[in-house]
């Protein structure tokens, strides 16, 4: 529910219903002079010092137009705000919402906090006679009185309405669960609120969204809220587990007690083993059930409370966990997920080596490669019947059935022996893009550039359950043990129909092509999208290209491993190639870097956030997929790589095929455009400059690539707009597509499920259909669902790097680290940072804490104790750290401790 405090300070709510002006004046002034915040807007802007190195809280916003004088609700830390924009702000690169809130003030939360927008309450120009600042000056205070009036008047009008829906949603929870009392729901804001109004309007919009936000026992936001307007459902047996535990805890049950004690022991004696046998190869030891019912109930629980929430709900897993965990582990400073996890490990439940992202059920992610498990057998059945029993032509198409033959087979162009490049990592699975050159003789220094894609629609029909699987899980999942991949590996390699190129070996692999002429310029001067087939292909991988080409990356300092480790493996440069082919190769990289020379004169600059990557040996299987019953684990497996990569600026293969394949993507837009096919296309603005002089800066500061690195963007730039996904052929500033042209996501069909409804869309145009596979209203629909299928996906991957790298570097702190090569642990070792924020001060300790990026471990995260003499430091300034502790919970912390400035 509401935060007590905060409904107390909002007594006007429901009192004063006709405030005088000059009441209102006082409220407003009081407000913007006073230098001590109201507990609420402390509580709300209480800075989180367990806050990710990984950033979840991403503008929102995407589409929608938080115009000044939109009424907006924000939610953070379970404190509810109402208010009136003004506005945005920005600072080192986040954007800010300037409210004008229902208490007189002007707060400054961010776009991620808002949950409610009615567009356009207030008019514009009475928000503009407001002004911006802290205190109203002049004909302001007037304006803002009249705003305040208004905004008062909308909020009572909501709480009313609030208070008279509880009986209407008293069933929701009953009514829209999932049958399956162990699965995940799902509900919309708008599918409850017609349950009371047959065309709701936005009170009842805002009473059933304030509903279902304040009982995260059932209704758990979906990221990104204000886009999907959508709650998941928590399972039936999971609330009743949970309803349980804090049961058990209210009334001090002895059940909880029984499990503690019986629990330390061994949380003694598996601490003190994984100890003792941390530098020892994983291992599992078999061992008998201790575990009983009811322990089993508090495990789960405790399992179940590490999962990622959003500041803007509460956790209805928070009082009982700390409860249960203050028994077990009386003096634990803090207790979160981190804290949990390696409780769980102490139990036994846990491997040391558990990564807590896979085991997150809204992910449905399987922990660990499994060849036998119940999912892959299924899918593989499901490959063996479809191309066992192929429909008869001119029949409808069954959820099995594969279409009877290639729809674009009568107007396959025939691409013959042209040399095509398939470039990937070596041990990459999905296929699906090869990159190819004809020179045009006739015009020197023209070429055409070919992208060929894998067309698996000239296979897969969009009623095929693989097709409809692959629209619900959206993309593959990286993880750094196994691949989670959109279409089962039987039928991406099969050796008869396989859709990976190359995979039908002695057979040519059919594709859609998507072909740029382009001038001496890098000038996108003609196009064409063809289906082809491909015969002469070339599978390298991005190392041995680089060879061809002359790049030593780890020479360059592109590649750096800063803990050290095994050498790497040279490489070589790719066999079978005649001297034709690899001068082919060399011409794609010249043109490749004349595209890049095309952006440069026409674009300003695009981010480069310098990263790092680890590898880690084998585990022992089915330790990674937890069970309820106690396990004994020693040992851990080893490292082989810790990697960071920083700018190529231009140089090299993965700059190649990166640059042909966004080339391909405008193409696909415009081909899209002409033949008036509804189409997605990712857009994107490039960077808001403090000014003119801060742009001048970074113009000079770019890379050859026309890359800046995040602590140059931190002060020099206001903002950088996230990318979003449209119906309409917007620009795109980092990929170089203009406004009318457009960029369009073609080239992963195989890995990505918007790529594949984009090749069906292409494949009516192709054939000449009068209507497209999809009409605008179902490819709107699926632009907002994949965007929010995408994003969990991206930060899922996310998270899962920052994991393993966070655990790398607690294992090197600890003097634990398994592996060849690795430098000795130095704790005291000091390295330069940069600062990328003005720094928020801390609920710890009252102290400021900023978010430093340090590039010689390829990490970011919070900085403690910076000292403040000289005035509060500025983003992008340096300054040197010590690595001061690691945090391994669902969102990863890696804490650094200032040393001095630089």
């Amino acid at each position: 529910m509401i935060n007590k405090q905060a409904n107390a300070r909002n007594s006007w709510k429901t009192l004063n219903r006709h405030e005088s002006g000059d009441r209102l004046k006082d409220v407003i002034q009081s407000s913007g002079r006073s230098s001590i915040a109201s507990q609420e807007k402390q509580l709300y802007f209480k800075e989180d010092p367990s806050s990710s190195s990984v950033s979840d809280e991403d503008d929102p916003l995407g589409g929608l137009d938080v115009v000044p004088g939109s009424f907006i609700v924000t939610r953070r830390n379970d404190i509810e705000s109402f208010g009136i924009s003004f506005g945005f702000d920005y600072e080192a690169t986040q954007r800010q919402v300037i409210m004008f809130t229902a208490n007189g003030d002007i707060w400054r939360p961010l776009a991620s906090d808002i949950t409610f927008i009615l567009p356009s309450y207030i008019p514009f120009n009475l928000v503009e006679r407001c002004g911006k600042e802290e205190v109203p000056v002049g004909s302001q205070l007037n304006a803002r009185t009249e705003v305040l009036k208004r905004l008062r008047d909308l909020v009572r009008e909501l709480e009313s309405k609030y208070s008279h829906i509880s009986r209407f949603v008293a069933d929701v929870y009953a009514r829209f669960k999932n049958k399956d009392p162990n699965a995940w729901g799902e509900v919309s804001v708008t599918e409850v609120a017609r349950m009371i109004e047959d065309n709701p309007r936005y009170p009842t919009i805002y009473a059933v969204h304030r509903h279902l936000m304040n009982y995260p026992l059932h209704f758990v936001a979906r990221t990104p809220y204000l886009i999907t307007q959508t709650f998941d459902i928590r399972p039936q047996n999971e609330v009743e587990e949970l309803e349980k535990v804090l049961a058990w805890k209210r009334m001090n049950d002895g059940r909880i007690l029984s499990f503690v004690e019986k629990a330390k022991p061994i949380i003694a004696e598996t601490a003190r083993r994984l100890k003792a046998s941390a530098l020892e190869p994983p291992s599992e030891t078999p061992i008998s059930p201790i575990w009983n019912e009811d322990d089993q109930t508090i495990i789960d629980f405790l399992k179940k409370s590490i999962r990622q929430t959003r500041s803007n709900q509460a956790d209805p897993y928070l009082i009982s966990r700390s409860a249960i965990m203050r028994l077990l582990d009386p003096s634990a400073p803090t207790i979160d997920d981190a804290s949990v996890a390696r409780m769980l490990t102490n139990l036994g439940i846990f491997p040391p080596w558990q990564d807590l992202v896979v085991i997150q059920s809204t992910l449905d992610i399987e922990p660990e490669l499994d060849s036998k498990s119940e999912r892959t057998a299924k899918r593989d059945k499901v490959v063996e019947r479809s191309l066992a029993f192929p429909p008869a032509p001119n029949t409808p198409l069954g959820p099995e059935d594969f279409y009877p033959s290639d729809p674009l087979e009568a107007v396959r162009h025939d691409f013959g022996q042209l040399p095509v490049f398939v470039i990937d990592d070596p041990n990459a699975q999905e296929l699906d893009d090869g990159i190819s050159i004809e020179r045009i003789p006739s015009e020197p220094g023209s070429y055409w550039v070919h992208a060929h894609i894998a067309n698996p629609t000239a296979t897969l029909p969009p009623t095929h359950s693989f097709a409809i699987d692959a629209m619900k899980q959206g993309t593959t999942q990286y993880l750094l043990h196994h691949t989670m991949p959109l279409f089962p590996g039987s039928l991406m390699h099969h050796p008869q129909v396989g859709w990976s190129l190359g995979a039908q070996k002695g057979k040519p692999s059919r594709v859609l092509t998507f072909s740029a002429k382009l001038d001496s310029s890098g000038e996108l001067v003609d196009y064409q999208v063809r289906a082809g087939v491909i015969n002469n292909i070339h599978v390298i991988s991005y190392q041995s290209v680089d060879k061809l080409l002359g790049y030593d990356m780890e020479q360059l300092g592109v590649i750096q491993r800063p803990f050290g480790g095994p050498a790497p493996k040279a490489a070589a440069e790719p066999s079978g190639l005649s001297e034709a082919e690899k001068g082919d190769i060399r011409l794609l990289h010249q043109v490749s870097q004349t595209l890049q020379q095309w952006w440069l004169r026409n674009h300003t600059v695009r981010p480069f956030q310098v990263g790092s990557r680890v590898t880690v040996g084998a585990f022992p299987p089915g330790t990674m997929t937890p069970t309820l019953q106690y396990r004994q684990f020693q040992g851990f497996p080893e490292f082989k790589e810790y990697v960071v990569e920083g700018d190529s600026s231009g140089r090299g293969s993965s700059m190649m095929v990166a640059e042909i394949m966004k080339l391909a993507g405008r193409v696909g837009s415009r081909f899209a455009l002409k033949h008036n096919v509804p189409f997605i296309r990712r857009t994107g603005e490039g960077p808001m400059f403090y000014s003119p002089a801060h742009k001048e800066a970074m113009m000079a500061a770019r890379r050859p690539s026309g890359v800046i690195v995040d602590h140059e963007i931190a002060s020099n730039v206001a903002a950088m707009y996230p990318a979003d996904y449209s119906l309409e052929p917007g620009a795109h500033h980092h990929i170089g597509a203009t406004e009318g042209e457009g960029y369009s996501r073609v080239t992963s069909p195989l890995r990505r499920a918007l790529d594949l409804v984009s090749h069906w869309q292409l494949q009516s145009a192709l054939l000449g259909q009068s209507k497209p596979t999809f009409d605008v209203d179902w490819m709107d629909r699926f632009r907002v669902s994949f965007a929010r299928l995408e994003k969990t996906r991206v930060m899922a991957g996310q998270y899962h790097e920052a994991f393993w790298q966070s655990m790398f570097l607690r294992q090197w702190l600890s003097g634990e680290l398994r592996g060849d090569g690795f430098v000795p642990s130095n704790p005291d070792a000091v390295y330069d940072g940069f600062l990328l924020d003005r720094g928020k001060r801390s609920s710890v300790g009252g102290m400021f804490v900023f978010r430093v990026c340090v590039p010689h471990l390829g990490v970011r995260g919070p900085v403690w104790g910076v000292k403040n003499e000289s005035g509060r430091p500025q983003p992008g300034s340096m300054i040197r750290v010590r690595l001061k502790e690691v945090i391994l919970g669902i969102k990863p912390k890696v804490d650094f401790e200032f040393v001095e400035f630089a």
